[in-house]
């Protein structure tokens, strides 16, 4: 498997790895390539693919969560076709030596949908068996209907990344709001 990471906007790229974003989130909650696309140019987060071959299977987004030296695991998806095989894993794995080395993060951060469901069991469940700690916050945004959690991995014991749910939302909602921002 080859990694790559890119913290510019590349549409050949893009055009690969957004049908596998489009598999793993809803249109509806997830964020327009016109936002990603900026957020890229802007240098506020990167775009992570794993390929076998020429082929890519699995994509994520990150962000710098600023003051707090963690990783925002915005948004991170294996190809339907390839998930059950550890891909998924060894990425997390990658995404997280890459942020250690090139960010110097002690911790990564990730945001899931609290409804209790198949799907969002199955995600908890991938990030738990990694290392991740749940937070018991319930989060609300304004502009979307469903509630959130925030997990933490915590990989340096100085990390200043919060244990406290309402805390991580803090930086995570910062982080968006930066994206979000039209200058």
């Amino acid at each position: 498997m080859e990694y790559q990471t890119i913290d510019y906007w590349d549409e050949q790229i893009w055009n690969q790895a957004a049908p596998i974003y489009r598999q793993g989130f809803d249109p509806d909650n997830s964020k327009p390539t016109t936002i990603i696309r900026r957020s890229l140019e802007r240098k506020l987060c990167q775009l992570h693919i794993a390929s076998n071959q020429s082929d890519i299977i699995a994509m994520a987004l990150t962000g710098k969560l600023e003051g707090i030296n963690g990783l925002l695991i915005d948004y991170m998806a294996v190809r339907e076709d390839s998930r059950g095989q550890g891909i998924g894993k060894m990425f997390l794995d990658y995404i997280i030596g890459w942020s250690r080395s090139a960010l110097q993060s002690t911790g990564a951060v990730i945001e899931i949908e609290s409804e209790d469901n198949a799907t969002n069991l199955q995600r908890l469940h991938f990030w738990q068996q990694y290392g991740f700690t749940l937070t018991s916050y319930v989060h609300t945004y304004i502009w979307v209907p469903e509630k959130y959690q925030a997990l933490y991995l915590i990989w340096q014991p100085d990390s200043q990344v919060p244990q406290d749910g309402e805390i991580l939302f803090e930086h995570i909602s910062h982080f968006h709001n930066r994206a979000y921002a039209k200058k």
